[in-house]
């Protein structure tokens, strides 16, 4: 899983520890400390951790990756803020759609005209084309939720609303229970207007919003659906809310796995915490380390790897006190020695087109430099050739062969005459 620079720190619950930030390429970017490290730029702060490893105990090195993690917020839904509407021949309105969340990352919309012969409808602006009646459906490109609104295109001629029917007279519910859709039916199918808004009587037992009923508290309530054309049309249903009875109570808990080995520098690890029944009511748990210099867990279960040594992570339940604990073993790592330069065995040669071929041999420093990996060139491959140090004569001249280590980008040469 991908950290930025910002989340690791905060994982390191002010420790005294100096920190060594470079790039993914060994590039030196500063050095510091935790709490100094906070107020570091915030694009640098944002930059994914791509590893880290803990030296001498007392500093941890940390390379980061070029790109920065940026949130990507989906889509949850969407509304308009019409579901029908009544237009002459001709005439526009402009449907509004609201993307939720409203700081969804890509809030891009189709718009649709179920009959193009009656309505159309380009971003939002409707168009009447001729009586008759067809939905104009907005879809987001994110998710492809959808929201309809009904278009019904008149010849001028209004068509009064006559009645409302509801598909349910009266409800029982539960608080906490799902919600329930009450579904409204204006009459006749061609009225004019057929809008309607929906009124609770007691907003502290039940809310509507577009006929879905949401329980809140225990009680009765009256929900009515009224014609916005004519107050005097309207219809009614009766709730009553009752109080949850059954609470499904904790009787035990399991981490899975129980014990883990891992390496400093491994990304963060998730437990597995296995509550019973599974059909608890409260399944809240409280997490702790016995020893968060070795490991840190997170509110959700993600152990992060800090130092070398044991902690045991508990997970205690909120409903009964049941605990459970994982065995969290971490063993070192051999820390990163960087090349600090390179040299050849020779820096000039002179040779014949008749000579064998001659190998140089380079001389890393340190000798126990982690990554000794090199290049080689030839400045002229007409004259001398280079692989793997070793150098085969073409034709008289002049060339250099260079040696560049891969680590540190340290370079020597040896400057070849062929006469």
């Amino acid at each position: 899983m991908s950290i930025t620079l910002l989340d690791y720190l905060l994982s390191l619950k002010n420790q005294d520890t100096k920190l060594v930030i470079k790039d993914t390429e060994q590039n030196y970017i500063c050095t510091t400390f935790i709490d100094s490290a906070l107020y570091l730029d915030s694009d640098l702060l944002k930059r994914t951790v791509n590893r880290w490893y803990i030296y001498g105990g007392r500093i941890i090195y940390i390379y980061l990756d070029e790109e920065h993690i940026e949130p990507v917020i989906p889509v949850t839904g969407i509304e308009l803020n019409e579901t029908s509407i009544a237009i002459d021949i001709n005439d526009t309105v402009v449907l509004l759609a609201q993307v939720i969340p409203e700081d969804a990352t890509d809030k891009s919309l189709t718009w649709l005209s179920t009959d193009e012969e009656i309505v159309t409808v380009e971003n939002g602006l409707v168009t009447g084309i001729k009586d008759g009646t067809a939905s104009v459906i907005v879809s987001t490109v994110d998710g492809g939720y959808t929201a309809t609104c009904e278009i019904v295109v008149i010849d001028g001629t209004i068509i009064p609303v006559e009645d409302i029917l509801l598909n349910d007279s009266i409800l029982e519910m539960n608080v906490g229970s799902e919600d329930i859709l009450l579904e409204a039916t204006v009459l006749p199918e061609n009225a004019t207007n057929k809008s309607v808004f929906w009124i609770s009587s007691n907003e502290e037992v039940v809310t509507v919003e577009n006929g879905v009923v949401h329980a809140i508290s225990e009680g009765e309530a009256i929900i009515t659906v009224v014609s916005a054309e004519n107050f005097d049309i309207y219809k009614e249903c009766g709730v009553i809310v009752r109080e949850n009875p059954q609470i499904v109570h904790v009787t035990g808990i399991e981490l899975t796995p129980n014990t883990l080995e891992l390496t400093v520098g491994v990304e963060p690890q998730t437990i597995n915490a296995i509550i019973s029944p599974e059909n608890a009511t409260n399944k809240s748990i409280s997490w702790s380390s016995s020893n968060e210099n070795v490991a840190y867990v997170s509110d959700e279960g993600v152990v992060i790897i800090v130092a070398e040594g044991t902690a045991t992570i508990t997970a205690i339940t909120v409903d009964g006190g049941y605990t459970s604990t994982c065995e969290i073993i971490v063993n070192s790592v051999e820390p990163i020695i960087n090349v600090t330069g390179v040299s050849l065995s020779e820096n000039s040669l002179t040779l014949s087109t008749s000579s064998e071929p001659v190998e140089l041999v380079a001389n890393i420093e340190p000798s126990d430099a982690t990554n000794k990996e090199v290049t080689w060139s030839s400045t002229d491959e007409q004259v001398a050739t280079v692989l793997d140090g070793v150098i085969t004569v073409v034709g008289v001249g002049e060339a250099t062969i260079s040696v560049t280590t891969v680590d540190g980008n340290y370079s020597d040469s040896c400057v070849v005459i062929v006469e």
